[in-house]
C-alpha cells in the first residue's frame, strides 16, 4: 500500500468512526433547535437553489431520515482544519441510470465542523438534478 492509499484509509477510518449517522443526526437536530424557530418537532429553513441561487423554504421534521452523501476536510494555511459533511434530508433514492446521481426529498444540508468535531454551521441547498419528483414518493 503506497503513502497516498494509507492516508486515504486513515481519513476514511476517521470519518467513519467520528461522523456516524447517529452523531450527524443528533448534531443536526441540535443545530436546528438552537438556530431556527420550531413548530413542535419541525423547522422551516431557507434552501438555496444551486443553479439559480433562488431561495425557497423546506420543512424539516426531527424524524426525517438522513443519508450521508459526502465527506470533505479542508486544512487552511493557518493550520485550521474544517470538516464538511453533506447529508440528504428526507427520502433518498440513488439514480442507477446515471453514475453518482441521486434524488433527495427535501434538501441537502452541508454540515461544517471544527477540529474538535463540533458543528459550527449548516448551509442548505438543492439542485434540479437532486430534487425528488413528487410523483415518485
Amino acid at each position: 500500500m503506497n503513502r497516498g492509499d494509507k492516508a486515504f484509509t486513515a481519513f476514511k477510518e476517521l470519518f467513519d468512526s467520528v461522523f456516524t449517522e447517529p452523531k450527524l443526526k443528533s448534531d443536526f437536530i441540535l443545530y436546528l433547535t438552537q438556530n431556527y424557530n420550531s413548530l413542535g418537532s419541525s423547522f422551516t429553513v431557507s434552501v438555496r437553489d444551486a443553479e439559480t441561487g433562488v431561495l425557497s423554504n423546506a420543512t424539516i421534521v426531527e424524524n426525517d431520515p438522513i443519508t450521508i452523501i459526502s465527506y470533505l476536510f479542508i486544512t487552511q494555511a493557518e493550520g485550521e482544519t474544517t470538516f464538511l459533511v453533506t447529508i440528504g434530508v428526507g427520502k433518498f433514492k440513488e439514480n442507477y441510470r446515471v453514475l453518482s446521481c441521486f434524488e433527495v426529498e427535501k434538501c441537502l444540508a452541508h454540515l461544517k465542523y471544527n477540529r474538535k468535531f463540533e458543528i459550527v454551521n449548516v448551509d442548505f441547498s438543492m439542485s434540479t438534478m437532486n430534487q425528488m419528483r413528487k410523483c415518485r414518493l
